[in-house]
């Protein structure tokens, strides 16, 4: 239900609650993709949770298993019925060790780490929100839980795709490894494990902020 490689872009929950009525008007199924917000991520098991609306399926990967091999599509009973024996499978689904993975993240996640999602991720945002007063670059800081993000813009608030690049890189010189997204790829998500302590997220704003000093001193 979030925009994962979009932008990480939140809709507006009465939006989502309006796709479900829209699906149901028109017998439509409403399927959301939690591979990136699945699994505490958002500071919920689901991001689903957030919007009060049930999808009739949904995917999960990534998180599922904090990095093993490991996907699942999660469906209402009625239509989950309808698969054939042999028609969803393969020879390297169910791998034993990534379903103990599986197994110990689900145990990791109910003892505390979804809490520490929506804390940290809180708390990250706070930060985030701090460069932003700082540096006129960062156009939008926008997520939920420790999905966020932040978008970087130029003059006119038009996309600054040269500037994300140059955060990037300086970033990784400085230790701090991130990714863009977004349609302009002018947008920096972070991700942090579902365990990541304050004194890391210190660590990643002081980078950040080191960085976009040094990248946008003579703008």
């Amino acid at each position: 239900p979030i925009q994962g490689e979009g932008g990480y872009i939140v809709p507006p929950a009465e939006f989502v609650r309006f796709m479900r009525r829209l699906c149901d008007r028109y017998g439509i199924m409403l399927i959301f993709d939690e591979v990136q917000t699945g699994f505490g991520r958002t500071g919920k098991l689901f991001a689903q949770e957030h919007f009060g609306v049930r999808p009739d399926i949904f995917s999960a990967a990534k998180g599922i298993a904090s990095g093993f091999p490991l996907s699942a599509v999660i469906g209402k009973k009625e239509i989950m019925e309808k698969w054939t024996p042999g028609a969803h499978g393969g020879t390297f689904g169910g791998n034993p060790v990534s379903c103990a993975a599986g197994l110990a993240t689900l145990e990791v996640l109910q003892n505390g780490a979804i809490a520490n999602c929506a804390k940290m991720g809180a708390y990250f945002k706070e930060k985030l929100f701090a460069l932003q007063k700082k540096y006129p670059a960062i156009g939008d800081v926008r997520g939920l839980g420790l999905m966020l993000a932040v978008e970087l813009v130029g003059e006119g608030k038009a996309p600054d795709k040269d500037l994300t690049n140059r955060v990037l890189a300086g970033c990784l010189r400085r230790g701090l490894l991130l990714l863009s997204c977004g349609c302009h790829k002018n947008v920096i998500r972070f991700i942090a494990p579902t365990i990541v302590s304050k004194a890391e997220i210190d660590r990643a704003v002081e980078i950040l902020d080191a960085t976009f000093a040094e990248e946008t001193r003579n703008s």
